[in-house]
C-alpha cells in the first residue's frame, strides 16, 4: 500500500475510535456526555460526599438527578435539575454518626446553598433520603432501616435543551441568579379546585429539544476530621438519546428516565460502541430480542471482562475497591425467562434475596476469578482469600460494593446478626462501608486482577450475534495512609486511581 494511502487508513481508524459515530451509546473520550454515572457516595465513618455537575455548553438542560443506595440500587432521592448556560450545580451529602448504633443510624441528607433551579426545590434545611422504594410495601427482602441510604451511587441523566420563556427562566441575571425558578415550579403544578394543570403535567415536552451532552461531573468523599479527601470523576456517556425530535423529560417523581432509557431510533433499535483491542465494535439490541434494548445497549458499554488495580496494606496503609454495578437493579426488575436467549436479568445471574431463601443475601454472590502478584509479579504462595463469612452477603453480590484488602481479623473489622442480616460492627477504615468484602492478598502491595467471564452467562448478546463478556461495571481504588511517627510532617495521606478495564467481544463473522 502507498504511504499517503496507509497514513490516511490510519488517520480514519484513529479518528473513528477518538470519535465514536454519534447514533450510538459510547463512553465519553473527553469525559462530557449525556449521562453521568458517580459509583459511589457516603456519609458512614466520619466522611461527608461533595457532588458537583457542570453544563459546558451555552444551553439550558433539564437534567434528572438520582440517588440510589449501595445493597440493590433502590432509589432514595430524586429531582429534576434546571441548569442555564456553563452552570455548575453542587451539593452535600451529610449524615448523623453512626457509630452507636449503626442499624438504625439516621437517614442521608442533602445539602446545598446553590441556586440553581430544581424542582421540587431543595430548602436550606436540606432534603432527607428515604426508605420508600425498598420498605414496607416495597419490601425488596434486605433491611428496611434508613441506614441503607448512607452509601450507593448517583446518576445523573440529561433530559432535554431548555427553549424559550423556560431557558430564559434559568438563565442567570446580572444580579447572578437564574431569572424565574418558580416558572419551572408552576410548569409541573397540579391544577386543582378548576385550574388548569401546568404545561409539563400534560405536555413535558414543551420548549424541550433533545439532549446533546456536554456534561461533566466529580465527587470528593472527605473525612474532615482525618484530613484525608478523596477525589474521582464521574462517567460520562454520550449518545444516549439521539433522535431529531422529543426529549426525556419527565415529571420529578417519575422512575423515567433511568438508565435503560436509551432511545436512537422510532423502531426502539439501540446501538452500542465499544472498542476491543482498538478495534470499534458496534452491538445493536432491538425489541425482536429484549424487552429492554436501551438497557442492554448501556450494559454494554460498562461490560468489563476483567478489571485490575493496585493495593497497599503495609504499616500504615488501607486500600479498598469500590466496585460498581449501576444497572444491575435495573435488569433484576425483570421476570426471569430461563433457557432462552432473551433474558432481560442477564448479564446478571443472582437476584438480591435468593428464591425461597430465608437469609436476606444470597451466598453465591458475583462469580469471578481473582489473581494477585506482588510488584514484582510474583504469584502469592499460599494463594488468596476472597468473600465474607458464612450467612452475610457474597462476594460482590451488592450494587455497589466496597472491597478491603487484608483479613477481616487484619483489620479489626467484626460482623453480628441482628434481624436476619449481617451487618458490619466497625466500618472499614477508608470508606467507612457496613458491607465489605475482603481479600487477603498474602502480599503488602501489589496488584490484583478480577476476571468476569464465561461464568454463569455473565455476557451479553446482541441480536448479529455478537457476544460481549463480563459485567457491566466501573470503580475505583481508594489508598489511605497513617503516618505516625517522629519523623512525619503530615499525618494522614490519600489517592484514589481509577479501575484499569479489558473489553472483551466476540464477533459473530469470527466463529
Amino acid at each position: 500500500m502507498p504511504r499517503n494511502i496507509l497514513t490516511a487508513s490510519l488517520s480514519l481508524a484513529l479518528a473513528a475510535l477518538a470519535s465514536p459515530p454519534a447514533h450510538a451509546i459510547h463512553l465519553s473520550t473527553d469525559g462530557r456526555g449525556q449521562v453521568l454515572i458517580y459509583p459511589y457516595y457516603t456519609v458512614n465513618g466520619g466522611n461527608t460526599t461533595l457532588i458537583s455537575v457542570v453544563n459546558t455548553t451555552e444551553e439550558a438542560k433539564a437534567v434528572k438527578v438520582r440517588f440510589r443506595e449501595s445493597m440493590n440500587g433502590q432509589e432514595v432521592l430524586q429531582f429534576n435539575l434546571y441548569l442555564g448556560p456553563l452552570d455548575v450545580w453542587t451539593g452535600a451529602l451529610i449524615g448523623d454518626s453512626e457509630a452507636l448504633e449503626p442499624i438504625v443510624a439516621p437517614a442521608a441528607k442533602l445539602l446545598t446553598s446553590d441556586r440553581s433551579c430544581s424542582v421540587p426545590q431543595i430548602s436550606a434545611e436540606g432534603q432527607w433520603f428515604d426508605n420508600f422504594e425498598y420498605a414496607f410495601n416495597n419490601d425488596d427482602g434486605g433491611p428496611y432501616y434508613n441506614n441503607r441510604t448512607r452509601a450507593g451511587y448517583i446518576e445523573i441523566i440529561e433530559m432535554g435543551r431548555l427553549t424559550g420563556e423556560f431557558a430564559a427562566a434559568v438563565t442567570r441575571t446580572e444580579a447572578g441568579l437564574p431569572a424565574h425558578c418558580q416558572r419551572l415550579v408552576d410548569a409541573w403544578r397540579s391544577g386543582t379546585q378548576g385550574q388548569a394543570n401546568g404545561v409539563w403535567v400534560d405536555h413535558p415536552d414543551e420548549g424541550l429539544l433533545p439532549p446533546n451532552g456536554g456534561l461533566y461531573g466529580g465527587a470528593e468523599i472527605v473525612d474532615v476530621a482525618n484530613g484525608i479527601n478523596l477525589s474521582f470523576g464521574a462517567e460520562a456517556v454520550d449518545g444516549f438519546y439521539t433522535l431529531a425530535s422529543g426529549s426525556l423529560h419527565q415529571y420529578p417523581d417519575s422512575p423515567k428516565p433511568d438508565l435503560g432509557s436509551a432511545r436512537m431510533s422510532d423502531d426502539g433499535a439501540v446501538s452500542a460502541y465499544v472498542i476491543d483491542d482498538g478495534e470499534l465494535i458496534r452491538l445493536d439490541f432491538d425489541g425482536s430480542m429484549s424487552a429492554a434494548p436501551g438497557l442492554k445497549a448501556m450494559s454494554a458499554v460498562l461490560m468489563r471482562e476483567w478489571i485490575y488495580n493496585e493495593f497497599d496494606i503495609n504499616p500504615g496503609f488501607s486500600t479498598e475497591w469500590v466496585i460498581t454495578f449501576p444497572t444491575r437493579g435495573l435488569h433484576l426488575s425483570y421476570p426471569t425467562q430461563p433457557g432462552t436467549s432473551n433474558d432481560d436479568r442477564e448479564p446478571f445471574s443472582y437476584s438480591y434475596a435468593p428464591p425461597g431463601g430465608e437469609i436476606v443475601y444470597s451466598y453465591a454472590g458475583i462469580d469471578h476469578k481473582l489473581r494477585v502478584t506482588n510488584r514484582e509479579g510474583e504469584l502469592p504462595l499460599n494463594g488468596v482469600w476472597f468473600g465474607g463469612q458464612p450467612g452475610r452477603p457474597g462476594p460482590l453480590e451488592l450494587a455497589a460494593n466496597v472491597v478491603g484488602m487484608g483479613h477481616r481479623v487484619y483489620n479489626g473489622w467484626s460482623w453480628f446478626w441482628h434481624e436476619n442480616v449481617w451487618h458490619g460492627g466497625q466500618p472499614s477504615p477508608v470508606l467507612g462501608s457496613y458491607d465489605t468484602d475482603f481479600i487477603n492478598p498474602i502480599r503488602n502491595e501489589g496488584t490484583a486482577r478480577l476476571l468476569f467471564s464465561g461464568i454463569n452467562g455473565q455476557q451479553l448478546q446482541d441480536r448479529n450475534g455478537h457476544v460481549i463478556h463480563g459485567l457491566p461495571m466501573l470503580g475505583f481504588s481508594a489508598i489511605k495512609a497513617t503516618l505516625d511517627g517522629p519523623d512525619s510532617a503530615l499525618a494522614n495521606f490519600s489517592v484514589t486511581h481509577r479501575h484499569h478495564m479489558k473489553t472483551t467481544v466476540d464477533r459473530a463473522d469470527e466463529n
